[in-house]
């Protein structure tokens, strides 16, 4: 019986640490790619960020957007784009310098769900900066009722500048002073109806 009684123990630990790895409905999380994956995309960008994303029936549509912040104040939107999903897919933002001679990028953010996909690019003007950093929302299981940043793009004109903080993914309105220390700052949101 003590036998049993361990056995069943260890299968419910074991379980309950399988489905820890799980992703939670309704979150967005950051993709885990191949080392393939990866070469390929810095192939085609010089950036990209790539999310999953898993929701319950009750959610039908995502909008995705990138907001520009120049010294902490939000001048607008680069890309916005909204589809239809169907319980999961995927979330992407790929940067891509168009002319290097004309400092200029094209923003490209894709939405993939139930084997369709949507796409909407944006060029963007850049001013030349010596120091581009780029970070990801490392929270397990991003929630969609949050409106929580995935991802961050910061140029500056001084070198050695840092990611953002994880703060700053939770709460962008409450991290305002953080965003002002950087000359352009790039956020791509995403949210669920």
């Amino acid at each position: 019986m003590k036998k049993l009684l361990a056995f069943i123990m260890i299968m419910l630990v074991l379980t309950a640490c399988d489905n820890s790895i799980l992703p939670k409905s309704n979150s967005i999380n950051p993709t885990k790619l191949t080392e393939r994956e990866e070469v390929i995309l810095s192939n085609t960008s010089d950036q990209a960020f790539v999310f999953d994303f898993n929701v319950e029936n009750s959610y039908k549509k995502v909008s995705v957007w990138v907001e520009k912040y120049e010294f902490g104040k939000l001048v607008g939107k680069v890309n916005d784009i909204g589809t239809e999903v169907n319980k999961s897919g995927q979330i992407i933002l790929s940067v891509s310098k168009l002319n290097e001679a004309a400092l200029e990028s094209i923003f490209t953010l894709t939405v993939s769900s139930d084997g369709g996909s949507a796409s909407g690019w944006g060029p963007e003007k850049m001013i030349e900066m010596p120091s581009v950093v780029t970070g990801v929302n490392q929270n397990e299981n991003i929630s969609l009722e949050c409106n929580e940043a995935l991802a961050s793009i910061i140029y500056s004109k001084q070198s050695g500048i840092s990611s953002m903080s994880p703060e700053l993914y939770k709460d962008v309105d409450g991290q305002i002073d953080e965003i002002a220390q950087h000359d352009v700052v790039y956020l791509l949101k995403a949210k669920f109806d």
